[in-house]
């Protein structure tokens, strides 16, 4: 995502297996913060995944204060809060979320 010229967002998915991917990485350039790229680059992440029939999503973020706006965009995108998945552990400086995404894979 650019704004004047500048990449001010970026996103990546990673497959973690039949219909299950994870948002692998999602960031928004400091000076960039609060004018909704967060919110667009998830939105585009998720019609992504969704076009493609992945069934549901994943993601890890930090359990800590400085996490709080990201656990709350998520959770207003429909990610709840669900145990460990693909190769992480148990961390108590670790919140994982998942989503069903709007649409079933197809065959």
């Amino acid at each position: 995502m650019a704004e004047i010229g500048e990449i001010v967002a970026t996103g990546a998915l990673a497959r973690l297996g039949a219909g299950h991917e994870e948002i692998k990485s999602m960031r928004v350039a400091p000076a960039a913060r609060g004018r909704g790229h967060g919110r667009a680059m998830l939105a585009f992440l998720l019609a992504d995944a969704d076009n493609r029939g992945v069934e549901r999503l994943s993601l890890e973020t930090g359990s800590m204060d400085f996490f709080a706006p990201a656990r709350r965009l998520y959770a207003a995108a429909g990610f709840t809060a669900t145990g460990r998945f693909g190769s992480y552990v148990e961390d108590p400086n670790s919140c994982f979320l998942t989503r069903l995404t709007a649409r079933p894979a197809r065959p």
